[in-house]
């Protein structure tokens, strides 16, 4: 996916090309806060999750494949969406009610498919506060221990425990990309194989540009 103009754009490799297939018209005037994609209803077949911002207010929509071009089957205000995976394997929506330009924080709740439409269900059992846009799990001790992984400004990256406790943090010299109005931070994780732990991903800015840590 790629945004072209005031559009995001989809492609498929064909070759050693890529072949449009189809674009989805944005207004050009909300920035784009989160972009994913996966399968979150179960049908073998990817979903695309946006989050748009404009001056502290979010949309998000799910979008998927149907007739030669992608067309919303959820759309929600003032709610951020994205797509987490609390067992390390299966990615499932969660969707959190965002008001006030950021500064109201409802629960993090699970969304559930019914095969016709996505229904905001039980809570995620994590410390209050916490915002879903940049927010990630990752099991780092292989204790089967959810951890929760935050950037936060001014503060590097920060590690908690299910009950909220602090467990680490970490600062880097430069400036890992984040933003106080919520914009685009990120953490990535890659699972680790045969015992070995993960590896967490952030981005750090330069004067060049942004190099991953």
């Amino acid at each position: 996916r790629s945004k072209v103009g005031g559009s995001r754009a989809t492609r498929r490799i064909d070759g050693r090309r890529l072949k449009l297939l189809a674009e989805h018209r944005l207004n050009g005037k909300e920035p784009l806060a989160v972009l994913e994609v996966a399968d979150i209803t179960g049908d073998g077949r990817a979903k695309v999750i946006l989050t748009l911002s404009q001056k502290g207010r979010f949309h998000s929509q799910v979008l998927h494949w149907r007739d030669g071009n992608l067309a919303p089957i959820l759309e929600a205000a003032d709610v951020v969406l994205r797509v987490l995976s609390p067992d390390g394997k299966s990615p499932q929506l969660f969707g959190q009610e965002v008001s006030q330009a950021g500064r109201t924080l409802g629960p993090i709740r699970h969304y559930t498919w019914d095969g016709r439409s996505f229904t905001p269900g039980q809570t995620l059992d994590a410390p209050g506060r916490l915002p879903l846009l940049g927010l990630n799990l990752a099991d780092l001790g292989g204790d089967g221990g959810t951890r929760f992984l935050t950037l936060r400004e001014g503060a590097g990256l920060e590690v908690r425990s299910q009950t909220g406790d602090l467990v680490a943090t970490y600062k880097d010299s430069g400036r890992l990309v984040t933003s106080g109005d919520l914009r685009n931070p990120r953490i990535l994780i890659e699972t680790g194989k045969d015992g070995e732990r993960p590896q967490i991903i952030l981005g750090r800015e330069e004067g060049r540009g942004v190099r991953m840590l």
